[in-house]
């Protein structure tokens, strides 16, 4: 069984202010804050349906055991990085596994951890006994996001704007379905 969970927020959006307002017609500048938490909301939205990371952000996947086909598929690519590979023992204490055994498929989607030949993770407690802390993204600035994913966060965020409802519409959902198959 796996689960995961985002550990760190991404610190900047794929797009900014000035870019949604312009999107979506918006001439005041009073209203940052709310503006801010749809900018936010429509990154959400879209990395949910895409399932997909855009910006730079951790996450922890656990897993019970190491899977029998000797790869871990990573959620939320595309994957950047593994931060650390752990196991823990009955009593839950964590050892990390050193990153020369272990490499990566970033090119993958979603991206794939495996041991080097000769490497073993066990681990003696029944449940989420392995932990593997990474980053996914396009990077760190917007300007790492494809434009065509600005676009259809732009769209969800001038949708949640102009009728009040946190989800995506038929035009965001309809972008991101073109963007969802594609494989990066």
């Amino acid at each position: 069984m796996m689960s995961f969970r985002r550990t760190t927020d991404p610190t900047v959006e794929p797009v900014t202010l000035k870019d949604f307002r312009d999107w979506a017609g918006i001439d005041s500048v009073d209203d940052t804050a709310k503006l801010t938490m749809i900018l936010r909301a429509a990154r959400e939205l879209c990395e949910k349906y895409l399932e997909m990371a855009l910006m730079e952000q951790s996450w922890t996947v656990a897993v019970d055991a190491w899977p029998s086909e000797g790869r871990l598929e990573l959620p939320m690519p595309p994957l950047i990085s593994i931060t650390e590979l752990r196991y823990s023992d009955a009593d839950g204490n964590f050892t990390a596994v050193d990153s020369s055994n272990y490499w990566i498929d970033t090119n993958a989607k979603p991206g794939v951890l495996y041991l080097k030949d000769g490497v073993s993770v066990t681990t003696t407690r029944s449940q989420r006994g392995i932990e593997v802390e990474y980053k996914a993204g396009f990077g760190t600035d917007a300007d790492d996001v494809p434009n065509d994913f600005k676009a259809a966060v732009l769209q969800a965020a001038a949708d949640i704007y102009d009728t009040g409802a946190v989800e995506l519409s038929m035009k965001a959902t309809a972008a991101l379905g073109l963007l969802r198959v594609l494989d990066l």
